[in-house]
């Protein structure tokens, strides 16, 4: 029998980074009290993190870091994904199957990954362009790098993420995809991304730090121990801060 060629995704390097992102936010987020926590801590973390990742290490690059992450998060809270992916010109079957995806509904782990190998075999065994390919696989494989991620945590009795929303039982993974899809077709990133699937410092740090923050303030948000209306409130203010420290550290004029 001849042996048949196994399709990988080429995006799990981005799911796998998106965990250890998640992952690197305990050290932090541990111990804080409600006062304590905020999105600035969770984005300014996240940066960190990608830092030392990429090799972009300086502080002007982690406010820039911080800039970019925070415009995208507030992108992924306005408007609708699907137009936001017509403006991309993607193809109207990876529209659809990145849409649908995230219309699935179920709480059941295995439901959940058969259906994201579903999508991922029609992926696989249609024939699309790079573009739309790409685009589609990275939602998959952050889907799926986050539903194995929460399902461990919220079963570990003693998991930081499991005693931070003892009440939280729905994984989060939708809101992971959104971030990281919202990175991907924002227009600095789409333009070198369906070309290089391994991803440059910029789209790494913006695909991987947005799915990371969405995933983390949704879980946080609906444990309660977080507003979303006020915390996005304070976001712009904290962005514009890490802007001038990007301006001053790179030698330019404040913005």
């Amino acid at each position: 029998m001849d042996n048949q060629p196994v399709n990988v995704n080429p995006f799990r390097k981005y799911g796998a980074l998106h965990n250890k992102g998640l992952t690197s936010l305990v050290d932090k987020l541990s111990g804080k009290s409600r006062d304590g926590l905020s999105l600035d801590l969770i984005i300014e973390t996240v940066c960190d993190y990608l830092a030392v990742v990429t090799g972009q290490t300086t502080e002007a690059d982690k406010a820039i870091s911080y800039s970019m992450i925070a415009d995208i998060l507030s992108k992924t809270n306005k408007g609708d994904l699907g137009e936001k992916l017509r403006q991309a010109e993607l193809g109207k079957d990876a529209i659809e199957m990145i849409t649908s995806l995230l219309k699935f509904e179920s709480d059941n782990v295995e439901e959940i990954k058969a259906r994201i190998q579903q999508v991922e075999n029609e992926v696989f065994a249609g024939e699309y362009n790079d573009k739309d390919k790409n685009f589609v696989l990275l939602a998959l494989a952050i889907a799926d790098a986050s539903v194995d991620f929460w399902d461990k945590e919220l079963q570990n009795a003693d998991s930081f993420w499991r005693k931070l929303g003892k009440k939280v039982r729905r994984l989060p993974w939708k809101a992971d995809v959104g971030g990281a899809v919202s990175a991907a077709v924002d227009p600095v990133s789409s333009i070198v991304f369906h070309v290089i699937p391994g991803g440059t410092a910029l789209t790494i740090t913006k695909i991987v730090g947005s799915a990371v923050v969405a995933s983390a303030f949704s879980y946080i948000t609906e444990s309660g121990k977080l507003d979303n209306e006020d915390e996005q409130a304070n976001l712009a203010k904290e962005k514009r801060e890490w802007l001038k420290e990007a301006a001053k550290n790179a030698g330019n004029k404040p913005l």
